[in-house]
């Protein structure tokens, strides 16, 4: 998926929840900007997800602006941007193993930067 602007404020879905969600994807999110929804920015989670998410945007979303979680879960983070988050701006959990390289970003998120800290 490459986009200039996905899923901006009350726009998203029905729920406005979690507004671009890779369950068991392999792809490429790429360009994205996903802000001021009520969940998180990007998830990837389930066994068998392996996508990779490039030089997207997650900014002022009430949950996470990145996360990954589920063993299995095999994300790649490059050049990615979270900021201004009411929680991490790029979260892993419940076993997932994502590659975040050093090129993220993530600045003034209220539960952290990167968790755990690369």
């Amino acid at each position: 998926m490459k986009s200039q602007r996905v899923f901006p404020q009350s726009d998203t879905s029905p729920s406005n929840e979690w507004p671009l969600l890779a369950r068991g994807a392999r792809g490429n999110a790429e360009g994205n900007t996903c802000e001021k929804n009520e969940g998180g920015g990007i998830s990837v989670f389930d066994d068998g997800s392996a996508a990779t998410l490039t030089r997207n945007t997650c900014r002022n979303n009430s949950g996470h602006g990145i996360a990954a979680a589920d063993a299995g879960t095999d994300p790649v983070f490059r050049g990615n941007r979270c900021n201004n988050n009411g929680g991490w701006g790029i979260n892993y959990f419940e076993d997932a193993s994502p590659l975040i390289a050093p090129d993220n970003q993530a600045a003034r998120n209220e539960a952290g930067q990167i968790s755990p800290s690369p």
